[in-house]
């Protein structure tokens, strides 16, 4: 944005990104390189490629997580893990030294983690896709985690984009999605 041209980042990864086997995509408002998942061909693996923010060839980063998110500054990442539970770690902004804090019982998912300006929570939604799925919320540093949101619904998505404003994406039938 701002430069006049279009720069494809991803090199033209096969499998496109366009499909189910890759996504995610997250970047950061700094020259930290941005991150994006892509699924192996024809299996259930997942790994999560670095490209440099101004372009160059994507390169292995986390071979096992699903998703990858930067605290606020850049010093650290959430991801979880495709493991019984989803388990939730956060590692160094190398992905190095990661510690779990957050992890659900088997069959249970925990997705879409979201990293607050102010650092303390992370944010994620839990749950059964097909039973219903919440907001929840674990301090950055581990502990129980919290419930934000009662709707048993396919909730997504979650920012926090207020000091007191979560917002996430929930379907229409249900009405507005912010609380």
């Amino acid at each position: 944005i701002g430069r006049g041209r279009l720069s494809n980042r991803t090199q033209c990864l096969s499998p496109p990104l366009a499909t189910p086997l890759g996504s995610r995509v997250s970047f950061t408002e700094d020259s930290t390189p941005g991150a994006f998942r892509v699924n192996s061909d024809g299996a259930k693996a997942h790994r999560v490629l670095l490209v440099p923010a101004c372009g160059g060839t994507p390169r292995p980063f986390l071979p096992s997580a699903v998703e990858a998110v930067w605290s606020p500054d850049h010093n650290h990442l959430a991801v979880y893990q495709p493991d019984p539970g989803d388990p939730i770690y956060v590692a160094d902004r190398n992905g190095g030294s990661p510690a779990r804090i957050c992890v659900d019982k088997p069959g249970l998912h925990q997705h879409y983690l979201s990293w607050p300006p102010d650092s303390r929570y992370i944010h994620f939604v839990r749950g059964r896709p097909l039973d219903g799925m919440d907001v929840w919320r674990v301090a950055a540093t581990g502990g129980a985690a919290e419930g934000r949101t009662t709707h048993k619904s396919r909730v997504s998505h979650p920012t926090l984009t207020a000091q007191r404003t979560l917002t996430y994406v929930r379907p229409h039938s249900h009405g507005p999605g912010s609380r």
